[in-house]
């Protein structure tokens, strides 16, 4: 062994040159390295047009984890729904069979206030359609109803309400 500036080095230790040289030694003995073919690319489907693209015409919000949205399209057989933030951070997607013109899509995760933006996109066909929308989970609760208050005499059924 020998010590190099206090670092122990191998006698059997193999430098990078040594390696390269050896390596070019072999390949010359041995001929014309032969490379594989290259892998082809995987052929990507043309997805023909949609007769009419998948329209999101309105979006109710049922709860923070239910959408219901009103789409119009034709010849659409499944649709891919992506869900966006505010900064069109893609949030949450999902692919389904369309049964009627206003499915109920389940989020997986619950909506925070804020604004979001849908997006429908058929996948079967080519077309999409996107639509924006405003969450908010603040409850605002109706007015108070005050109770009618009934006048004195047992045979007197007129009602007042108290409206102060």
């Amino acid at each position: 062994m020998k010590i190099v500036s206090e670092t122990i080095i191998p006698d059997n230790f193999v430098t990078k040159e040594w390696l390269v040289e050896y390596l070019d030694k072999k390949f010359k003995e041995l001929g014309t390295v032969v490379k594989p073919p290259p892998i082809p690319e995987p052929e990507v489907p043309v997805l023909p047009d949609c007769k009419k693209a998948p329209e999101i015409k309105s979006i109710t919000i049922v709860n923070d984890k239910q959408l219901k949205i009103n789409f119009w399209g034709e010849g659409v057989a499944e649709i891919k729904f992506t869900l966006f933030d505010k900064d069109l951070k893609e949030i949450e997607t999902l692919t389904f069979v369309p049964k009627n013109d206003t499915p109920t899509i389940d989020l997986k995760n619950k909506l925070t206030t804020g604004n979001y933006v849908a997006k429908f996109e058929g996948t079967k066909c080519k077309g999409e359609s996107t639509k924006g929308f405003t969450y908010s989970n603040v409850i605002v609760a109706p007015p108070p109803v005050t109770p009618p208050i009934q006048t004195k005499g047992a045979l007197d059924t007129t009602l007042y309400y108290n409206n102060k």
